[in-house]
C-alpha cells in the first residue's frame, strides 16, 4: 500500500495524524472528505504527496460530478484547500486540464504518486513504535 493511492474508486491514504504510533488508512469517497483531510492535515507534507492528493482529488471529482459547473466548483475547492500548498494546486491544475475525461484524469493522476512516493514511504515506514530512529527523524512528510 502506498501512502496515497486510488483503490476501487476512492482515494486511500495514510492518516498522518496517527503516525508514528498507528498505521491507519482513510478511504475517501468524496471531494468533501478529501478536502477535509487536507485541511485537518490528515494528509500533508512532502512535495510529491501534495501534488498526488490534488491530482487524485480531481479524478475523484470527475467520478463524482457529471455537471460541468459542479465539477469546476469541486476542482476549485481542491485547489484552494490549503492556500500555501503550492504543489497541491499544481497537481490539481495538471489533471484538471484533462477534464472532463475521467479516464485521462485518473491516468495522469496515477502517474504522479507512482513516481514520487517511494522515498517518502521509506521515511515513514521506518517511523513506527519499534523503529530505532530517533523522534527527530520521525516527522512524516517533512
Amino acid at each position: 500500500m502506498r501512502t496515497i493511492d486510488w483503490i476501487d474508486g476512492a482515494v486511500v491514504l495514510v492518516d498522518q495524524t496517527r503516525l508514528p504510533g498507528e498505521e491507519v488508512y482513510l478511504r475517501l469517497d468524496t471531494v468533501a472528505e478529501l478536502v477535509e483531510a487536507i485541511q485537518r492535515l490528515r494528509v500533508r507534507g512532502a512535495r510529491r504527496p501534495s501534488g498526488s492528493r490534488g491530482a487524485l482529488g480531481v479524478a475523484l471529482a470527475a467520478k463524482q460530478y457529471a455537471d460541468p459547473a459542479e465539477l469546476a466548483a469541486a476542482v476549485h475547492l481542491l485547489e484552494t484547500a490549503r492556500p500555501t500548498a503550492v504543489n497541491l494546486a499544481r497537481g490539481v491544475r495538471r489533471v484538471a486540464a484533462l477534464l472532463p475525461s475521467f479516464d485521462a484524469a485518473l491516468g495522469e493522476a496515477l502517474r504522479i504518486p507512482r513516481r514520487g512516493n517511494r522515498q517518502f514511504e521509506k521515511r515513514w515506514r521506518g517511523s513506527g513504535p519499534t523503529s530505532s530512529r530517533s523522534s527527530a527523524d520521525r516527522t512524516p512528510g517533512c
